[in-house]
């Protein structure tokens, strides 16, 4: 499986940084939205996933 090559202090970083954003996010870094989620709450989690990547991550060179 692909995530058995993961890079999980990456991930671990991930996790942490977006939990002190506000948001939890499963263990494995997986997102679920639901009917629940209003439009303005999936904006402000967005917001604040782009703030986790702007202050953590934006100097890390990102490869695919």
């Amino acid at each position: 499986r692909d995530t058995l090559a993961d890079d999980r202090d990456l991930l671990r970083q991930w996790l942490c940084a977006s939990l002190e954003e506000g948001v939890y996010l499963l263990p494995d870094g997986r997102v679920y939205t639901s009917i629940a989620h209003t439009s303005g709450i999936v904006e402000e989690t967005l917001e604040r996933f782009e703030r986790v990547l702007n202050r953590r991550f934006a100097k890390r060179a990102i490869t695919v």
